[in-house]
């Protein structure tokens, strides 16, 4: 099955939310009797999420690694509107998968930054060109500045969810909110 075609049937399974890419490669299966497998699926979420403009449509990223608990339906569809800038959310479970998928991507984002910035000031280090060796250090200090920036946002995230846990008496409640 083409990629594009995995697209197009990833918007009619994911009426109703799927937990893991395995699931979704069952249910297009399913609808279109053609062989289709989690790989397959992956890459289209990819192209998709590349090329939401095209599609007016996306899946969110989520919590990375393996399902676990408060992860059912953690895959769903998500309708964008590019020109007004608006992201639709239909349920409030969907921000709390939404909200999961922004901690798991800064935290990602932060700890590969780390290794990166330690692999091109290791670079740096053996660079002939002072020219050269002035523009990465200049990089270094920018990529730097901006992972110290997604730490504290990081922080910040966390920090806003105990304030509503204890605010509600409760835990696992979304800082977004329906729109």
């Amino acid at each position: 099955m083409k990629q594009e075609d995995v697209i197009s049937n990833l918007w009619h399974v994911l009426t109703k939310p799927a937990t893991t890419y395995e699931e979704l490669a069952v249910r297009i299966e399913n609808r279109t009797g053609e062989r289709v497998n989690r790989g397959m699926v992956a890459q289209a979420v990819t192209y998709l999420r590349s090329n939401t403009e095209e599609y007016g449509w996306t899946v969110p990223h989520v919590k990375r690694g393996p399902a676990g608990g408060g992860d059912d339906g953690r895959y769903f569809r998500m309708l964008l509107d590019h020109k007004n800038g608006y992201h639709f959310v239909e349920k409030p479970e969907q921000l709390e998968h939404m909200e999961r998928g922004t901690l798991s991507t800064l935290r990602q984002t932060v700890t590969m930054s780390k290794a990166q910035i330690t692999m091109l000031k290791g670079a740096h280090e053996n660079l002939r060109s002072h020219k050269m060796r002035a523009e990465l250090k200049d990089t270094i200090e920018d990529y730097e500045y901006a992972t110290r920036r997604m730490e504290r946002i990081v922080r910040s995230y966390e920090e806003a969810q105990e304030e509503v846990e204890e605010a509600n008496g409760t835990t696992g409640k979304p800082v977004l909110k329906l729109v």
